[in-house]
C-alpha cells in the first residue's frame, strides 16, 4: 500500500492503552533509555503510543517544538503549551542531542526494518539529517506494515512494540536492532 493511503487508514485510530503501557514498561527496562543523559520524547497524539509515563524516568526530558517548518527540542520542565498542528510542546530551553542521548520517535507505522511512516510533513526526517543519536521507534505490533520507502525516510536503530518485554525481541527477524 502506498504511504498516503496508509496514513489515511491509520490517522485518528487510537493506540490501545494496554499497548502503550506495555511499550512504556519495555522502554523503561532498556539500560540505554534509563541511563540517557537527555531522553528525547514527544507528547502523544491519540493515534500514537502514549509515552507520558516516561516523563519522570530521567533527570532531563526534551520534547519537540515547531518553529515555522523546523522542528527543535526543548527541555521539559513541567510546562506545556499548544503549538503548531495542535501538538503540546515544552516551554524550556532548546537542547541538542549528544552521544549520551536517546530519542524515542512516534509513527503511524514502521516497517520491520525500522523505516518510519510519519504524518507526511518530514519533520523528523529533516531534524535527523546530520545528527547522530540513538533512536527507538515505538508502535503497536499491528502497525508493523510493509510500504515503499523513500531515500529520505528515517530509519530508527530499534523498534519497541507491546510484544517486546525487557528489551528482548518479539520474534520478528529485524527486532530489535534495525541498523
Amino acid at each position: 500500500m502506498d504511504k498516503w493511503s496508509l496514513r489515511r487508514m491509520l490517522r485518528g485510530k487510537a493506540v490501545p492503552e494496554k499497548d502503550s503501557i506495555a511499550i512504556c514498561s519495555a522502554l523503561s527496562s532498556i539500560e540505554k533509555v534509563a541511563g540517557a543523559g537527555i531522553l528525547f520524547l514527544y507528547h502523544p497524539l491519540p493515534d500514537e503510543v502514549d509515552i507520558r509515563p516516561l516523563y519522570g524516568i530521567g533527570p532531563r526530558i526534551a520534547l519537540p517544538s515547531m518553529e515555522g517548518n523546523s522542528m527543535l527540542f526543548r527541555l521539559y520542565t513541567g510546562g506545556l503549551v499548544r503549538g503548531a498542528y495542535g501538538v503540546m510542546e515544552a516551554t524550556g530551553a532548546g537542547v541538542e542531542p549528544d552521544e549520551d542521548s536517546v530519542m524515542v520517535i512516534p509513527a503511524l507505522a514502521f516497517r520491520s526494518d525500522g523505516v518510519r511512516l510519519g504524518r507526511g510533513l518530514g519533520c523528523y526526517d529533516r531534524y535527523m539529517q546530520g545528527r547522530r543519536v540513538f533512536t527507538i521507534g515505538v508502535v503497536s505490533s499491528s502497525r508493523i506494515l510493509d510500504f515503499d520507502a523513500e531515500d529520505h525516510d528515517l530509519r530508527v536503530d530499534m523498534l519497541v512494540t507491546e510484544k517486546m518485554s525487557a528489551g528482548l525481541p518479539d520474534g520478528s527477524p529485524d527486532f530489535p536492532s534495525c541498523s
